[in-house]
């Protein structure tokens, strides 16, 4: 059980591995009588300090300023709790580990041309909304391999794409919901290999959402090797819009 103290800060609180590990921003400070506790001040501390398979949970909204990154051979999970996190630097969040997204909640990023998460490992979202909120930017960058159960990628700003698959990536979708808001973006911009597949549970159906002008829902590049659709939904979300396509091929794509 905690106790809180009058100290106010941004602080991260670590936990035994049977536990989680608690982000504190402006709030108050777990008392110091149990051992297995110790004060971190940034996140890149706590997944230094996380052994595999140790959850961050997010207990207030907060504002990355400092580059944080998942290492290679580092598996964590980062339970949103409802909250927000956002950043103005260029990339969000990078992972080259194994990262898992859970629980409710957003992970924002405001800079033009940005990333939410560069992916070069493995990177699972079970739930939460990954959104760039301006122009050019990316939900998902892919050089590695991104599994999708559930959650919600969405673009907001003019040319934006969802998740960028780059070439020898994976993307693999049984659930969850990718929309493209922003004029002229894309919802999965494939350079690689794209799966969609069919979920265990019945009523669980992945979802591409095309709910904007000059908008595609898969775009399929010269480079792309595999567009494997085995069930999703691909729909048209707003009552006027122009020069949309739900999936679209080049003539090398075959």
């Amino acid at each position: 059980m905690f106790f809180t103290s009058s100290y106010n800060a941004s602080l991260l609180s670590y936990k035994s591995t049977f536990f989680s590990l608690i982000i504190f921003k402006h709030s108050t400070l777990i008392s110091k009588k149990y051992e297995n506790v110790k004060e971190i001040k940034t996140i890149n501390k706590a997944i230094e300090i996380a052994n595999n398979g140790d959850t961050i949970k997010i207990l207030e909204n907060i504002e990355i300023t400092e580059k944080v990154e998942i290492p290679e051979n580092k598996e964590i999970k980062i339970d949103l709790n409802n909250k927000t996190i956002i950043s103005n630097l260029v990339n969000t969040i990078e992972n080259k580990g194994t990262l898992t997204i859970t629980s409710m909640g957003v992970i924002r990023n405001e800079v033009d041309n940005g990333t939410v998460i560069l992916n070069n490992g493995t990177l699972n979202i079970e739930n939460g909304i990954i959104t760039n909120a301006t122009n050019g930017g990316k939900g998902i960058y892919n050089e590695g391999t991104v599994n999708i159960s559930g959650g919600k990628i969405v673009t907001e700003g003019i040319g934006t794409n969802c998740i960028y698959n780059t070439k020898n990536s994976k993307l693999n979708m049984s659930g969850g919901i990718i929309e493209t808001i922003g004029f002229g973006s894309k919802g999965i911009y494939n350079n690689s290999e794209v799966e969609i597949l069919k979920n265990e549970d019945e009523e669980i159906i992945p979802s591409i959402v095309v709910s904007a002008d000059d908008c595609i829902g898969i775009y399929n590049s010269e480079d792309a090797t595999v567009c494997n659709i085995m069930s999703a939904e691909i729909t048209i979300e707003a009552e006027e819009i122009e020069n949309y396509e739900e999936i679209k091929n080049t003539d090398e794509f075959k």
